[in-house]
């Protein structure tokens, strides 16, 4: 008789395990990825071989009080979508606790946007539409997620059409009707107005705060950039407050009436006339109806850049030539993106002087950084090396960073550059 799939069974808690009772069920096996307060390596059911994940949290590193990883075990034991990460198994030892959950290789959805830029409407549209079957699940359910962004969102493998599963439920809440919902939490950019209004003295907010951020992820699916941007936190707080987003851009033209229509009603300050899940999800440009099937460009893969191979197999380029090359074309984007952003040209400081330095030395950087991830033939030395230098040029960039922000930083950058 063989085991029950674990894709199949309801998640188990065990709260007096014990490290050997653990590793007498899962093979624990390489590290794919590390964070402030938990590593996740890959593993193996060893009663059924299904492959898994394991996200091993230390206990000692959360503060005094601190009760998310217990509220995000509690919702996650709630969630089965198809488009939520799925968890299988937890295990409370004294000193840690592991996280067994489906295995979810095809990474970030921002590094797929980050790669590409902007995506045809046709794909935007099939993107958002399962985020949104995602998001009405778990508002169904009676859980607000509260840091929906595109970190969150990580794709299954590496195809061009793989399911998308929303992750990271670490500020998720049970909600209803006798809840109060009132904590100020998100990440800067995909933040509600009316969480933001929690400090200035509005009582409470909704599960509509969800629905602002997924208005946010769409906009930035459409054009590339984020609809509120500016280094200095209170000036973009006071954007979202009022809902000053900027679509003014070139980019906009050739996005249809029916996108803006979306965009436009999931930012839309007052949360009361702002789009639910359902309601989005029924839009017809959700939907995919205004899409031709002869449509060229709305069929290019999400990955296309990255991942469409030559027909035939051309001559190795002289490996300086290519390196020329690929820094020849992140200058190019660099100036694209500047002019997507409205960069206007205005006599600069000393101190804009230096940060225009710093991001000319960046596009250096990034390319042979990019050079290397696309050869992987430097070394993981250099590569740490290209760790610090790109670590450097955020510090500058920033002007004052956060520790916390630098820390981040160098654990995203570490994880890119591990690939090399």
């Amino acid at each position: 008789m063989t085991s029950e799939s674990i894709h199949t069974r309801k998640a188990q808690v065990y709260t007096n395990a014990t490290v050997q009772g653990f590793l007498e069920r899962y093979e624990v096996g390489e590290t794919v990825g590390v964070g402030g307060f938990a590593v996740v390596k890959k593993g193996k059911d060893k009663e059924t071989g299904e492959p898994v994940a394991i996200k091993v949290v230390d206990k000692s590193r959360y503060a005094s009080g601190d009760n998310s990883l217990e509220r995000e075990i509690q919702v996650l034991i709630k969630v089965d979508h198809p488009n939520c990460i799925k968890l299988y198994d937890v295990y409370v030892t004294p000193r840690k606790v592991y996280l067994v959950t489906e295995l979810v290789m095809g990474g970030e959805l921002l590094d797929r946007v980050t790669e590409r830029g902007n995506y045809p409407e046709k794909i935007a549209s099939s993107i958002i539409r399962q985020i949104l079957s995602g998001v009405a699940y778990l508002h169904k359910q009676g859980i607000v997620h509260r840091d929906l962004k595109l970190e969150n969102m990580i794709m299954m493998n590496d195809n061009d059409d793989a399911p998308i599963k929303i992750a990271d439920f670490g500020l998720s809440k049970f909600f209803s009707p006798e809840t109060v919902l009132s904590t100020m939490c998100g990440s800067p950019q995909y933040v509600a107005p009316e969480v933001l209004g929690v400090g200035d003295g509005l009582k409470e907010y909704s599960p509509a705060v969800d629905m602002w951020s997924v208005g946010v992820i769409l906009f930035i699916l459409l054009s590339g950039y984020s609809p509120f941007d500016d280094d200095n936190d209170a000036v973009l707080f006071e954007k979202i407050k009022k809902g000053n987003y900027d679509a003014d851009d070139p980019i906009w033209d050739n996005i249809s009436l029916e996108a803006k229509h979306v965009v436009a009603r999931l930012l839309t300050v007052d949360s009361s006339k702002r789009l639910t899940a359902e309601e989005a999800l029924a839009h017809p440009w959700v939907q995919g109806v205004y899409f031709r099937d002869d449509d060229e460009a709305s069929r290019t893969p999400a990955g296309a850049i990255s991942s469409v191979a030559p027909e035939e197999e051309e001559e190795e380029e002289d490996p300086q030539l290519q390196l020329q090359n690929t820094m020849d074309k992140m200058r190019n984007l660099q100036v694209r993106r500047d002019s997507l952003r409205k960069v206007e040209a205005q006599p600069m400081s000393a101190q804009q002087q230096q940060k225009a330095a710093a991001a000319a030395a960046a596009a250096a950087a990034v390319a042979v950084f990019t050079y290397a991830l696309s050869t992987a033939t430097l070394s993981k030395m250099y590569g740490y090396e290209m760790q610090y230098i790109l670590a450097v040029w955020y510090v500058v960039k920033t002007d004052k960073p956060k520790k916390s922000q630098i820390i981040d930083f160098m654990l995203r950058s570490r994880k890119t550059l591990s690939r090399i």
